[in-house]
């Protein structure tokens, strides 16, 4: 069976821009390619950082630790 070839850098650099915060940062423990194109700035051209703030304030622990 022969190999499939990799993805562009481009083109990755691209799925990695589109995946939600935690995902990015999952996804650059991968390998080092994927590190090293996780680094590119046009990755973190755009962060969501409300969907992180949403879910870390409806997490029960926080909540039960404001009160």
């Amino acid at each position: 069976m022969a190999a499939r070839p990799a993805l562009p850098d481009s083109v990755l650099v691209q799925v990695l821009a589109l995946l939600p915060l935690r995902d990015r940062l999952r996804a650059a423990r991968v390998c080092r390619r994927w590190q090293q194109l996780a680094q590119d700035r046009a990755v973190w051209t755009h962060v969501d950082l409300m969907s992180m703030y949403t879910s870390l304030y409806q997490s029960p622990n926080v909540l039960k630790n404001t009160q």
